[in-house]
């Protein structure tokens, strides 16, 4: 009787496991897609977030640091009102003038950080990581 009983506990076992293992998991374990612009463009965090695009204010630029793809198009908006420029401290990089409202608008073809002042004030600086794609 006790060799019944400890088959049948290794065989409810394997079976178990077996169960386990096909197993798919749910919908919420899947994972995200890449971030979004439209939340980007709603609300970006002023310090860091992910997307395409880095405006320039009156107060430096938001957001401060900005996390996006490689190879697609990074755009920097001026939304003050006087003309300004962008310089990459170590790149060979540099916007001239974008006037108020215009953009200045660089792609990465590989993998990189991009640290950038304002020419008229160089105190204010930004950077950008750009990362593999989420594309396999």
């Amino acid at each position: 009787m006790r060799s019944f009983l400890v088959v049948a506990l290794a065989a409810a076992s394997v079976a178990a496991c077996g169960q386990a293992a096909t197993a798919t998991p749910p919908a919420s374990a899947s994972r995200s897609a890449a971030p979004s612009t439209v939340r980007e463009a709603a609300r970006p965090d002023p310090y860091f977030d992910y997307g395409f695009v880095v405006q320039l204010t009156q107060f430096g630029f938001h957001p401060h640091v900005l996390v996006s793809p490689c190879c697609n198009a990074i755009t920097w908006k001026n939304t003050t009102s006087t003309t300004a420029e962008v310089r990459f401290d170590a790149l060979q990089v540099d916007s001239g003038p974008i006037p108020p409202g215009g953009t200045f608008i660089y792609t990465p073809h590989h993998i990189e950080s991009v640290a950038y002042h304002l020419v008229a004030d160089p105190s204010l600086t930004g950077a950008v990581q750009v990362n593999q794609t989420s594309e396999p």
